[in-house]
């Protein structure tokens, strides 16, 4: 999910709002009188976006999260997308079938 910051915030906080892009891959929505105005992204994802190479796959997503996280992070365990998919349908199916929803 995009951060959002106004205009004013950025120009005081330029450096912090950089950083968060280049560094952590953050998207940020630049805002002036609480409307959007502008959008900061990393490099690599406007030239996709140009060439028409989004990331379309939520799959592709997640596994950019999860490198994020991992350099991030660094040795501690990321959780198995697959894994928590499935853990979730396992209640939501018991929830159903016990009357709970």
């Amino acid at each position: 999910m995009a951060r959002t910051i106004s205009a004013a915030e950025v120009r005081v906080r330029f450096g912090d709002a950089l950083r968060r892009v280049t560094e952590r891959g953050e998207t940020t929505i630049v805002e002036r009188s609480g409307k959007p105005v502008a959008v900061e992204l990393s490099i690599e994802e406007y030239d996709g976006m140009r060439n028409g190479k989004q990331t379309k796959d939520w799959r592709d997503l997640v596994a950019r999260t999860q490198e994020r996280f991992g350099r991030e992070w660094g040795d501690r365990p990321l959780s198995d997308i697959d894994r928590l998919i499935e853990d979730g349908h396992e209640v939501r199916y018991e929830q159903i079938h016990s009357g709970l929803l």
